[in-house]
């Protein structure tokens, strides 16, 4: 289990500013639901830093690309051969954009979120938050965080929407990618009953310009 030492130390450092964070939200072994790629760097960098936080079996991996989930879903049959492999025993990967994923496995729900996108705010990653809150996949307390691509021409896109590919051909109007998943989470946590505040937003560069956004979720009390 070597994938850790992949990662860009910036947004690793994000990651690891949130451990305090985390490690208070749950004691006992939780769920997590993140979009990881190919070396797991995400669900193996909290599992070492986060020890007997996540709990593989109750968790979920979504990865749109086929070879890639193929590779990774060999990993996870392959975890005895691995040094450290018992954190991926049971642990589910499912082929699929995110926002499916998860409505093929409505019985799961998570403390721990992470969706570390690619790309720049979309109606695709904007209807894989609608789906969490819709299916109850979001336990009562909850952390979620966001990365996305920040770039001028990614900002533009979002604003304007592109001509070259038509699930985002519609733009939302605003390059304010920070206000746009301010306003969704809102949105969103008013219709579930849950208390929703950003604990955190932060700008780096990656090998582009990043964003990445923490929310603390607490479900409203009956």
């Amino acid at each position: 289990v070597e994938a850790i030492s992949t990662l860009e130390s910036t947004l690793e450092d994000e990651i690891l500013l949130n451990k305090k964070e985390i490690a208070a939200l749950k004691k006992d072994m939780g769920s997590y639901f993140g979009l990881e790629g190919a070396n797991f760097k995400s669900y193996i960098l909290f599992q070492q830093e986060l020890t007997n936080i996540i709990d593989p079996q109750s968790s979920l991996i979504a990865e749109k690309s086929k070879p890639i989930a193929q590779a990774m879903q060999s990993l996870v049959s392959n975890h005895e051969l691995i040094t450290g492999g018992e954190i991926f025993q049971d642990l589910q990967v499912e082929k699929n954009y995110s926002h499916y994923a998860l409505s093929y496995h409505p019985e799961k729900r998570f403390d721990l979120v992470f969706l570390d996108y690619m790309g720049g705010w979309s109606r695709t990653k904007q209807e894989t938050i609608q789906t969490m809150f819709a299916l109850d996949q979001i336990n009562d307390e909850a952390l979620l965080y966001v990365t996305l691509l920040n770039s001028n021409i990614e900002q533009h896109r979002v604003e304007h929407g592109s001509h070259t590919h038509s699930i985002h051909r519609v733009g939302f109007g605003s390059s304010d990618q920070s206000k746009l998943i301010n306003s969704l989470m809102g949105e969103m946590s008013s219709q579930y009953h849950f208390q929703s505040n950003l604990i955190r937003e932060e700008s780096y560069r990656d090998t582009q310009e990043m964003l990445f956004l923490g929310f603390y979720l607490k479900k409203d009390p009956s």
